[in-house]
């Protein structure tokens, strides 16, 4: 009797996980167009020294783009995020005014153009891209998420 109540009890908890996780995985459109960033940021010539000095300056993160194996996006705004970029190398970045996060940085060339950080900083991962006064961190081909920023 027992085993049967905590089979009964599992299978009803897997028909309810299953059934949530379809219900929260709905298609999301992407708040901007991706495929346009991208070519607004191919629009232009980069360095080292050019990502550099349009990284320069404060930060608002607007939001965090992860996409599931389907490609369908979840979105995550308004976490208090700002981060701060600054002419001798060293990055902080603060949630609510606090610094959570600070490093010494340096840009590579790598798969277009990535800032390498010292200790690692998650919001700032991957391919560097920027558009008007936005710029993110493209990691989705490794991580599944981007992280939005816009200038303040």
């Amino acid at each position: 009797m027992k085993n049967s109540t905590i089979r009964y009890a599992l299978f009803l908890s897997l028909i309810l996980f299953i059934l949530s996780c379809e219900k929260n995985s709905t298609f999301e459109p992407h708040p901007l167009s991706h495929i346009g960033f991208f070519q607004c940021h191919n629009s232009l010539e980069w360095n080292e020294q050019s990502i550099k000095d349009s990284l320069i300056g404060l930060w608002k993160f607007e939001f965090k783009a992860c996409y599931d194996p389907k490609g369908r996006g979840v979105y995550t705004h308004d976490q208090e995020i700002s981060m701060e970029i600054r002419e001798d190398d060293s990055i902080y970045v603060r949630q609510f005014g606090i610094i959570i996060d600070s490093a010494s940085f340096s840009i590579i060339g790598l798969d277009g153009y990535q800032i390498n950080t010292e200790p690692g900083i998650g919001y700032v991962l991957g391919s560097i891209r920027f558009c008007e006064d936005r710029v993110v961190f493209n990691a989705s081909h490794f991580d599944l998420c981007d992280h939005y920023f816009i200038k303040n």
